[in-house]
């Protein structure tokens, strides 16, 4: 599920989407590894550096994926804590 949420997002950068690509980099990331945090922050640089991605629209895009994804993250650890107390 991850490696497609990874490869998703590299195509999204390739094809200039890049709204799409922080959010789906944003979930891969924050579930998966730091490993991916380099790779798809190198992307982000050089988005940056060429001038193809606004600075501020790039903050809010951080801002709610981060906040989104956390969320998630964290129901699904309640969710998965409280089927395993009662199963026991």
């Amino acid at each position: 599920m991850l490696f497609i949420l990874a490869l998703l997002a590299c195509s999204y950068w390739l094809r200039s989407r890049h709204r799409e690509f922080v959010f789906c980099a944003g979930f891969a990331i924050i579930v998966f590894r730091c490993e991916l945090a380099i790779m798809f922050g190198l992307m982000l640089l050089i988005s940056l550096v060429y001038g193809h991605l606004n600075l501020l629209k790039l903050i809010s895009w951080i801002i709610v994926t981060g906040v989104i994804s956390l969320g998630e993250s964290f129901i699904y650890s309640v969710l998965t804590t409280l089927e395993i107390l009662c199963v026991t």
